[in-house]
């Protein structure tokens, strides 16, 4: 993708995800969401790399079933990037009408939790990131999660550039946006970077 159709794209997905941001204060997802776990799944992006709870052995790794309740739940990346089509599954435990923690790993993936689990099927990933967005912008403890969660999603990457480039932001969220980008391991995330090093000297540079 060369220089100036990346930023005429960049242009936009500005313009798309402000505008679709000021029109929808919340989400399809808002209707469907109980107290405790939900989950749900979206289309992830051409590069998703599939993710999974492992116990890991002398360098093998076998899977095992995901704690969402855990402390600490250790969820590792395979090398193998997902094909085109292929879901992501999200969990969102919510206590007093707001998300606590959010997840992503692959729906082939098993999970549990202490209580059960509310099952959406299959939602829109622009449902999902519109939902997931207001975390990110309220800058609140899953902040990170949902930078993360976002990455995954199929067009996940356009709205993490939104964020990497809107100078309101705190610089340290907009690094965690450009960290996450580069997780998703998408041609685009990567042409974004090229952008940001190849910005000359005397003009914008970087993210500042």
């Amino acid at each position: 993708m060369s220089f100036f159709r990346l930023l005429s794209g960049l242009v936009v997905v500005l313009l798309v995800s402000c505008a679709a941001v000021a029109g929808r204060s919340d989400s399809v997802l808002d209707e469907s969401l109980q107290e405790g776990w939900n989950t749900w799944r979206v289309i992830s992006n051409d590069a998703y790399r599939k993710s999974c709870c492992y116990l890991w052995n002398m360098g093998k790794r076998t899977a095992k079933i995901c704690d969402v309740d855990a402390a600490v739940t250790a969820i590792s990346t395979t090398r193998d990037a997902a094909s085109e089509g292929v879901e992501i599954q999200v969990y969102v435990r919510i206590e007093s009408g707001r998300a606590s923690r959010i997840l992503m790993l692959s729906p082939q993936c098993p999970a549990q939790a202490l209580s059960p689990i509310n099952d959406l099927g299959l939602i829109a990933a622009e449902s999902s990131i519109v939902w997931l967005q207001t975390y990110v912008l309220s800058r609140g403890d899953v902040a990170e999660q949902a930078l993360g969660a976002i990455a995954g999603h199929s067009g996940g990457v356009g709205e993490l550039i939104v964020v990497a480039e809107d100078q309101r932001l705190p610089m340290v969220m907009r690094e965690r946006a450009l960290f996450w980008m580069v997780q998703s391991n998408s041609d685009d995330a990567f042409d974004y970077v090229a952008m940001l090093l190849s910005r000359r000297e005397g003009g914008p540079r970087g993210l500042y």
